[in-house]
C-alpha cells in the first residue's frame, strides 16, 4: 500500500504591553517586565496525517500548545495547556466506521494571588467508537471513552476517573429538515472535595457519580433563506436534581 503524509501547522500569538514611547512590531520579542505586561497568548498546534483521503484507513496525530498571562484586578494569572491527540480510522465499508482516539493533555493555572484556585491537571482518556452510515439519509455513532485525571500532589492531589458510554444520530427526512440526537451516559469516581475551582475543572461540571446527559435538535428550512430550530437539552448530574432547558430560533441565511 501507498502511505501519503499531511504536515499542517499553525501558529498564534498575541500581545499588549504597556507603551514606553517606541511601537513594537515584533509578537514574539522577549523580555518583557511583568510591569508593562498586561495580557500574552499563544497557541501552536501540528498535525501530521496519514492517508487522510483513503476511503480505507488513515491515521491523525495532533499536537496542541496553548500559553496565556494575564494582568487582572487581583495580579497575574498563568496558564497552561498541552494536548497530543492520535485519532486512527478504519472503513471496513462505506457503511461501518471504526476509530480509536487517544489524548494525553497537561493543565496547568498559576495565580499567586489565589492559591487554592492553582492546580496541574494531566489527563489521559482512551476513547474507541463505531459508526453506521446509511447514505446521506441517516447516521448513528456509538462509543465508550475511558478518562483519568489526576491533579499534582503540591495542589491537592484530586484524582477523577470517567467511564462514559455515548451515543450519537442523525436523520434527514428531506433535504430541508434533519433531527439530532445526543445521548451520554458518565460514571464518574472522584477523591478531593467538591465545589471548588479544581473540582470544577476536573469533573467537566458534573458531580461524582451517576451523570446523564442528553441532547435533541430539529432543523427545518422554511424558505431559501429561512431556517427554525428547536433545541432541547437535558442533564442529570449526580444526585443534583435534573434539568431541562428549551431553545427556539429562526436563522436569515444569506
Amino acid at each position: 500500500f501507498i502511505a501519503r503524509f499531511t504536515l499542517q501547522s499553525s501558529l498564534q500569538a498575541f500581545r499588549k504591553n504597556i507603551s514606553n514611547g517606541s511601537p513594537v512590531f515584533s509578537p514574539f520579542k522577549g523580555n518583557i517586565n511583568d510591569t508593562s505586561l498586561l495580557n500574552v497568548n499563544q497557541i501552536f498546534s501540528n498535525t501530521l496525517s496519514f492517508n487522510r483521503a483513503s476511503t480505507v484507513w488513515g491515521a491523525d496525530v495532533t499536537s496542541i500548545s496553548n500559553y496565556s498571562k494575564s494582568l487582572l484586578t487581583y495580579g497575574f494569572e498563568t496558564n497552561q495547556f498541552k494536548e497530543w491527540n492520535i485519532k486512527s480510522r478504519i472503513n471496513f465499508s462505506k457503511a461501518y466506521t471504526f476509530e480509536m482516539v487517544q489524548k494525553t493533555a497537561a493543565n496547568k493555572l498559576f495565580t499567586p494571588s489565589f492559591k487554592n484556585r492553582n492546580y496541574n491537571i494531566k489527563t489521559f482518556s482512551l476513547a474507541p467508537r463505531f459508526t453506521y452510515l446509511s447514505g446521506t439519509v441517516f447516521r448513528v455513532q456509538t462509543g465508550y471513552q475511558f478518562t483519568k485525571k489526576t491533579n499534582d500532589a503540591v495542589y491537592g492531589g484530586e484524582r477523577a476517573t470517567f467511564h462514559s458510554l455515548i451515543i450519537e444520530s442523525k436523520y434527514n427526512s428531506v433535504s430541508s429538515t434533519s433531527l439530532t440526537g445526543n445521548f451520554t451516559y458518565t460514571n464518574i469516581h472522584y477523591t478531593g472535595q467538591t465545589n471548588s475551582t479544581v473540582s470544577y475543572i476536573m469533573l467537566d461540571a458534573l458531580l461524582p457519580g451517576k451523570n446523564f446527559l442528553w441532547r435533541l435538535e430539529l432543523t427545518k428550512r422554511l424558505l431559501n433563506n429561512l431556517e427554525l430550530s428547536f433545541e432541547y437539552e437535558g442533564r442529570k448530574p449526580g444526585d443534583a436534581r435534573t434539568i431541562h432547558t428549551g431553545r427556539a430560533s429562526i436563522r436569515a441565511l444569506l
